[in-house]
């Protein structure tokens, strides 16, 4: 059974095989959901697995990602190219409110400036996250934002707790940050690019989940593990 995730206990422990399903999500991405592409296919629809059908498209070819086999421990990811229009948007719902919690596994290039894992659907709700040209220069943005010194231009696992001036940036699960990424409410996301301007990540992209509230420190770890194991990355507790 799904359980909404601002309310999960402390003590809360999966007995799933997918401990993503005792969750429940506002979007729920995860590139196994893809199917019928070959390696190099351009991406039109990666389907919305939350239950809620909120699917990421792409209408335009042009702006496609791609599908790319055997990426994270012989599991796909949605590849983005650097710099360029790729991307892949949800449709809009009600404004959600913060605080809410994130969770990715992928990459960005670490060159040619500001590269956009994810955003928002517009100017005014945004759950953002960058890494600058270094590589260490990340940024968690909600209308106002924070900076990280830590790198998530390689392959990785991040939780983000989008919860204003409480924000927290969980990087591998040990590395943490914290500081104010503002108030937006989030209605919508844009996968891979920023919402304005050719900001494309460069990276892969396996996981993308939302899911509202703050959830505790015990079910992200769960939930880190299992990503860790899953597609053969790291993960620290996160304290």
């Amino acid at each position: 059974m799904s359980r909404f995730a601002g309310i999960l206990a402390s003590s809360h422990v999966s007995s799933a095989s997918n401990p993503l399903d005792d969750y429940s999500w506002a979007w729920r991405f995860e590139s196994d959901s893809i199917v019928g592409l070959a390696d190099a296919d351009a991406v039109a629809t990666w389907p919305d697995t939350s239950g809620n059908g909120r699917d990421a498209t792409q209408t335009t070819p042009a702006d496609r990602p791609t599908y790319r086999t055997g990426i994270y421990n012989g599991k796909p990811a949605v590849r983005f190219v650097d710099a360029s229009e790729d991307r892949l948007v949800t449709g809009s719902i009600t404004a959600l409110p913060q605080p809410n919690t994130v969770f990715l596994v992928g990459s960005a290039q670490s060159t040619n400036g500001l590269k956009v894992l994810f955003d928002g659907i517009n100017i005014n709700n945004r759950h953002y996250l960058d890494v600058g040209a270094n590589g260490t220069d990340t940024q968690v943005f909600a209308g106002q934002g924070f900076n990280a010194d830590t790198d998530i231009a390689t392959a990785g696992i991040r939780c983000i707790r989008f919860d204003g001036t409480s924000s927290r940036l969980w990087n591998g699960g040990g590395a943490s940050f914290a500081g104010n990424s503002g108030s937006h409410s989030v209605t919508g996301l844009t996968i891979g690019n920023r919402v304005t301007l050719p900001r494309g990540c460069g990276g892969d992209i396996a996981v993308l989940c939302l899911a509202p509230g703050a959830m505790a420190l015990a079910d992200i770890n769960i939930i880190g593990d299992y990503l860790a194991t899953t597609y053969g990355l790291t993960w620290s507790t996160a304290t």
